[in-house]
């Protein structure tokens, strides 16, 4: 496999993954809300929010097994006595595969598509083309000026990925850049 297809099915491999799983700020938020473990924490301003250890162990566990009743039932049982774990881990994914894990899923993905509109312009150019624009680019050819591709594509190279218009690893940085700057960040 070559090394541009290689770097195209990790980016892909990737968004996958960031598309099913949960941020760690997301859990944390789901399961504040939720108070599933009745911490109380809610009720109390001035107490630290209690479940941002058991989300990002929740996280981990996910982004290295993959299945998330494990890695609940193991970040629980790190925390907590098997008892409790086991009462609780039921409840827990049940929250996390609830349609308000969905609409979090689905208000960060818009956000993202929104910084890769940002970031990559250059992706949506075929929207605004005249006729023979389109006719142009059906036959393999961009039909904006040299310039504006040379550009386009030295900000490409510069951060590390394919020069190709189309390139799924675009959409894996805007992902990357968004999960970077708000990896703590508590959804509001």
């Amino acid at each position: 496999m070559s090394k541009t297809k290689l770097r195209e099915f990790e980016a892909r491999q990737q968004q996958a993954i960031t598309d099913s799983a949960l941020l760690p700020c997301e859990i944390s938020y789901l399961l504040y809300h939720a108070d599933v473990l009745n911490t109380g924490c809610q009720q109390n301003s001035g107490m630290e929010n209690e479940y941002d250890q058991l989300a990002r162990g929740i996280s981990e566990s996910v982004a290295t097994d993959g299945a998330l009743p494990t890695a609940v039932s193991s970040a629980l049982t790190d925390l907590f006595t098997e008892e409790l774990a086991a009462d609780k881990a039921t409840a827990v994914l049940a929250l996390l595969q609830s349609m308000a894990a969905n609409e979090l899923k689905a208000a960060r993905q818009q956000r993202i598509d929104a910084l890769h509109l940002k970031l990559f312009p250059e992706c949506y150019d075929h929207l605004y083309d005249s006729i023979e624009d389109a006719r142009i680019r059906r036959r393999g050819q961009d039909p904006m000026s040299p310039a504006y591709q040379a550009a386009w594509q030295q900000k490409r190279r510069e951060r590390g990925i394919s020069e190709e218009m189309m390139s799924p690893e675009t959409t894996a940085y805007a992902a990357k850049v968004y999960a970077d700057a708000n990896w703590q960040q508590v959804i509001k």
